[in-house]
C-alpha cells in the first residue's frame, strides 16, 4: 500500500493500522517523494488530498497513468473536493473525511480492495484517528 500524508502523526497511525492488518506499507510525506517509488507495484493508494506541492489527486492521476485501475482511498478534511471537476468518479476510488474512526478506515480499505472487513483485526475500542 502506498500511503502519502504530510501529517507525520497521522501517517504513523495509519501505517501502524495497515501493518497490523497484514499490509506492507510504503509511506511518504509528499507527492514528490512518492513519485520516486516504483508505482507499478502499488496495489492500493491511500492519499491525503491536500498535500504540499502536488495534491493527492494529482498524485493519483500520475499513478493511474501507470496502473489505470489501481484502487485509491483519498482522505481529507475538505469535504467540498467531491465537486472538484478533476475528481475521478469511478469504481476504483473512495473518499474518507477526517476525522474518521478505525472501523470506517478499515471498511474503506476493504471496499477499495473488494474484500470483506476482517472484524478480528479491528481494535476492540473504536478510537478516533484524528488529524493532528
Amino acid at each position: 500500500i502506498l500511503l502519502v500524508d504530510d501529517d507525520p502523526g497521522l501517517r504513523f497511525l495509519l501505517q501502524m493500522e495497515l501493518e497490523s492488518w497484514g499490509f506492507r506499507v510504503i509511506d511518504h510525506g509528499c507527492a514528490e517523494d512518492a513519485l520516486k517509488t516504483p508505482l507499478d507495484s502499488v496495489d492500493l493508494a491511500v492519499l491525503d488530498y491536500n498535500l504540499p506541492g502536488h495534491s493527492g489527486l494529482e498524485l493519483l492521476h500520475h499513478l493511474r497513468a501507470i496502473r489505470s485501475q489501481v484502487p485509491a482511498l483519498l482522505i481529507t478534511s475538505e469535504k467540498e473536493i467531491i465537486h472538484d471537476p478533476r475528481w475521478p468518479l469511478n469504481d476504483y476510488t473512495a473518499l474518507l473525511a477526517k476525522p474518521f474512526q478505525r472501523d470506517a478506515f478499515h471498511a474503506s480499505i476493504s471496499n477499495c480492495l473488494n474484500c470483506e472487513p476482517d472484524q478480528a483485526s479491528l481494535s476492540a475500542a473504536n478510537t478516533s484517528i484524528q488529524n493532528s
